[in-house]
């Protein structure tokens, strides 16, 4: 049987051939990994009806967050246990076509799963800085999968630099990601997505009739805009607005002051005021880069620019009473009332 090169870490060195004495626990009695398995299926069999609703926020918060670098440690472990499955040849005892077609049938989990993890394990083992990273619990699976790739596709006359470019990565990796994550497409980022196109859809590509560009107009007191009272606005057609919404919406769009009677004629009409023009959001983005949410790195392309000082209540529409929201953290600053000093 031949070893194949990225099994350097395997463990028990191939035992059951007789090449190597198996590594026993501090008793004897058994592998350390086998012994450490027994105290951690014993450990979850006490807490497997212990409910949670005794635990604090910050209790709840450090469990989540221990629990979650316990994991990343055990997929570490796995990538070990993986390579020796490899080294004695397990998928060819049961007539598997690889390892990861082995670890499905095995573990009952599914292929594509199985395969990402067979392949996390090929890779930890050629990229140790990230392999040790990942067993102390610093970087996640799915962050070491990204880190190796990145350095993977630098030259192969790279070679120094290929371990300086790990290490950075392995730091930037533990200082943690973005809370909102913008790359993957789900079915409420689409919508919300859709809503963000008919929002920032540009005016002067829109069909005119009756005029006037396609225009949705919302219709609400001044005292909601001035004194942040809880009344709705209306469109033309009678569709109710949430006083939450209209304010968001009001962050970027043209707000016409308007004076009417009580039966709701129009007396005067303003100016429409286009809040941040493309140089300011350019200055913007170039200075503060990504949502200014102390947990979230959204890149400045996918946010908005939000008023810390309400446009209505005497704030400017300048790049000094502004700052970077992602959508989500935008639509929770309006429901909230959170305020986000810049912290770039």
């Amino acid at each position: 049987m031949v070893e194949p090169d990225w099994l350097s870490g395997s463990v028990g060195g191939g035992c059951l051939y007789g090449v190597m004495s198996r590594h026993l626990d501090g008793t004897g009695t058994g592998h350390p990994i086998l012994g450490f398995l027994d105290l951690l299926e014993a450990g979850l069999d006490q807490v497997t009806d212990t409910p949670a609703w005794s635990l604090c926020a910050e209790e709840t918060e450090a469990a989540i967050t221990r629990l979650s670098a316990d994991l990343a440690r055990l997929s570490e472990v796995e990538t070990r246990l993986l390579g020796q499955a490899e080294s004695l040849d397990l998928p060819g005892q049961l007539g598997a076509s690889s390892l990861s077609a082995w670890l499905a049938r095995t573990t009952r989990m599914t292929k594509s799963e199985a395969g990402r993890r067979t392949k996390l394990a090929k890779t930890l083992a050629t990229h140790d800085q990230t392999r040790q990273a990942v067993a102390r619990g610093e970087v996640l699976p799915e962050q070491a999968t990204a880190i190796t790739t990145a350095v993977d596709d630098l030259d192969d006359d790279l070679t120094s630099e290929r371990e300086v470019a790990e290490k950075h990565l392995i730091e930037q990796a533990t200082e943690g990601a973005g809370a909102y994550d913008y790359e993957k497409p789900t079915p409420h980022k689409l919508g919300l997505a859709f809503m963000e196109y008919i929002e920032r859809y540009p005016l002067d590509a829109l069909p005119k009739q009756g005029g006037l560009a396609a225009t949705v107009v919302i219709t609400a007191t001044a005292e909601t805009f001035t004194h942040g009272a809880q009344q709705a606005g209306h469109t033309d057609n009678g569709t109710g607005v949430s006083p939450g919404q209209l304010i968001r919406l009001a962050c970027e769009a043209k707000i016409f002051p308007a004076v009417m009677d009580n039966g709701g004629h129009v007396l005067d009409l303003g100016r429409g005021t286009r809040f941040h023009t493309p140089a300011q959001r350019l200055a913007l983005l170039v200075e503060q880069k990504h949502c200014q949410h102390p947990s979230c790195d959204t890149p400045g392309a996918f946010c908005h620019v939000h008023h810390t000082t309400p446009w209505a209540d005497g704030g400017h529409t300048n790049t000094t009473d502004a700052v970077l929201l992602c959508p989500f953290h935008h639509h929770q600053a309006h429901a909230t009332g959170q305020t986000y000093p810049m912290r770039t």
